[in-house]
């Protein structure tokens, strides 16, 4: 019985979903982004960051938008030189915001989830110099808060572009900020 009243409940939210989505503006949006972490100085920047985001209207100045990006990326050797230092990582993240718009300008707000898998160095004593020793690969769950800054120019009133820089900071490793360009279609 229990079952029955939840199909019926994931019906009834996929409808009213699946109405209100047609009966207001929305859009998608590629793009890529350079990404900074603050423990990789010897290249601190890193410039592809592929991100894919949706956007649904909730009202003419404001819209909620829901985004999933990936990092893989690996540091130059200066920057692991100590036990414990991240050599690699690949990350996976998705957003869910409250944007508002301000003509072309708009700024979004909220919760951010990410999952990121990291090599790092072990410390290892009995090592001679020359080795390096890597802890097991570990995948790590994170959560956080995003607040962005976008600014839109317009090309055709169907598709535009936008730039936008993002800081990201989380419960639990590196916080980077980001800097992207994206393409937006309106559906």
């Amino acid at each position: 019985m229990d079952r029955q009243i939840e199909r019926i409940i994931l019906i009834a939210l996929g409808i009213v979903f699946f109405e209100t989505s047609y009966s207001q503006n929305h859009k998608i949006s590629f793009g890529l982004n350079t990404i900074h972490f603050s423990d990789w100085e010897e290249k601190p920047l890193y410039f592809f960051n592929p991100e894919i985001r949706y956007a649904k209207s909730i009202s003419e100045n404001s819209a909620i938008d829901a985004g999933l990006n990936v990092f893989y990326g690996e540091a130059k050797s200066q920057d692991f030189q100590n036990p414990g230092d991240v050599f690699l990582r690949l990350i996976f993240s998705t957003d869910i915001t409250f944007k508002r718009d301000l003509k072309n300008f708009s700024a979004d707000i909220g919760p951010t989830f990410r999952y990121r898998n990291e090599k790092i160095k072990a410390s290892c004593t009995s090592c001679p110099p020359w080795e390096s020793r890597i802890e097991p690969q570990n995948g790590f769950f994170d959560f956080g808060g995003i607040a962005g800054l976008n600014y839109e120019f317009l090309v055709k009133r169907s598709f535009s572009f936008e730039l936008r820089i993002a800081y990201r900071v989380y419960n639990n490793g590196q916080s980077p900020i980001s800097f992207g360009l994206f393409y937006n279609k309106k559906l």
